[in-house]
């Protein structure tokens, strides 16, 4: 019926013919040139530059985030404060967008993903007071995400067996003004696991400016977090 319309009505799909072909040509460059097997390892055997990290909440041991350290991909460049697309097949076949909080000079992929709450009362209080495993009633990608690791580590004994993930991109790059003596000055905002981004643009300022590169005068550096725990995402490294 598609067929038969396009034939009958040449002149009005003519467009359509013409955005799509650039669209399947775009999926197939993304697919031949931008995806990179990422695994995802963490526990006694992952080095430094390749580990996850489970946060929680210090009150009530609530799942909070995900810290990701990822090996990089061979030939995965990128800039500072650009942003990649995340898929781990053993959850689902769709991609999720994540800033990254490394910069090119490093050689890791660092990535930190909030765990989602999803709908109020979503959360179901574990039982067991010791173990501290809360679940959720309708569970978010990223709370399956969280899941599947905990669970991973706690059954993989000395092992630790690898999590598969594809990484796509990279993409968009807001922050080229900061590495520029054209401003004087440049502020960088973030909240929460949203200073992926601006973390990354920190480094890269560092970076730049060990090597003599230009950029502004100053930096500004504001961060808003829930507890002082979370700052230990950024002042750690």
């Amino acid at each position: 019926a598609v067929a038969l319309a396009i034939y009958a009505r040449f002149e009005v799909f003519f467009f359509c013919l013409i955005t799509w072909g650039l669209l399947v040509i775009e999926k197939c460059r993304e697919w031949t040139f931008k995806s990179y097997t990422a695994p995802i390892r963490f526990g006694k055997n992952s080095s430094h530059t390749s580990y996850t990290l489970l946060h929680r909440n210090a009150h009530d041991l609530r799942p909070t985030a995900i810290e990701i350290v990822m090996k990089r991909p061979d030939g995965f460049r990128f800039t500072a404060g650009q942003h990649i697309e995340f898929k781990v097949s053993s959850i689902d076949s769709v991609w999720h967008a994540f800033s990254l909080g490394s910069c090119p000079a490093d050689d890791a992929v660092s990535l930190h993903i909030g765990v989602i709450g999803g709908q109020k009362d979503n959360w179901i209080s574990p039982e067991n007071q010791k173990e501290m495993q809360w679940e959720q009633k309708q569970p978010t990608w990223t709370f399956k995400l969280f899941k599947q690791i905990r669970n991973t580590v706690a059954n993989g004994g000395d092992n630790y067996p690898a999590i598969n993930a594809v990484v796509r991109g990279p993409y968009g790059s807001p922050f080229q003004s900061c590495y520029t003596r054209k401003y004087k000055a440049c502020v960088l905002v973030g909240a929460g696991t949203g200073l992926t981004s601006a973390l990354s643009v920190l480094k890269e300022v560092i970076v730049r400016r060990g090597r003599g590169d230009p950029t502004s005068d100053r930096v500004w550096f504001v961060w808003t977090c829930n507890t002082i725990r979370d700052l230990r995402w950024c002042w750690r490294t």
